[in-house]
């Protein structure tokens, strides 16, 4: 019986150690970018396609972006002019489970994919999604100055 307690409490102790370096092996820190995320419906922004399986979606607003990975490639997806994001389980959610998943009808054949993850994405990791894609994702684009007509008491 003692054997048995021993060993019990050092099968314990090993577990905790190794969720400890797995979450260290991770780099989970407030800064990271997270998995298994969510975003409301109502929501979402905005999203760019990158290829045939991820997209990158913003929700709320502008402010926060979110890599999207189907489960399975949806043909003609980077062309798609109109996207449907389907609730599964009608939680209002777009997630990683729940059976939601993107739809298109690009050349008239339609298409739905699972999502496989949604993955909240930093400054850094958006980065490096722009340049794996070559394509501009930043969303902190100034608005340009119209510009305004001379005074007509000194137009000529």
């Amino acid at each position: 019986m003692r054997y048995f307690v021993h060993a019990f409490i050092a099968a314990c102790l090993m577990s905790l150690v190794g969720c400890a370096s797995a979450n260290e092996a991770s780099g989970d820190s407030a800064d990271k970018p997270g998995s298994d995320e969510c975003i409301f419906f109502s929501t979402l922004y905005d999203w760019r396609v990158l290829d045939d399986a991820s997209m990158v979606l913003w929700a709320p607003g502008k402010r926060d972006a979110y890599l999207v990975e189907l489960s399975l490639p949806l043909m003609g997806l980077r062309f798609a002019d109109t996207l449907a994001f389907i609730d599964g389980n009608e939680d209002h959610r777009l997630c990683s489970f729940g059976r939601d998943a993107v739809g298109t009808n690009e050349g008239g054949l339609p298409g739905k994919s699972s999502i496989r993850s949604i993955t909240r994405l930093n400054a850094s990791s958006l980065a490096k999604l722009s340049e794996k894609y070559q394509v501009d994702l930043s969303r902190d684009k100034k608005k340009k100055k119209i510009p305004t007509e001379p005074a007509r008491e000194t137009a000529q």
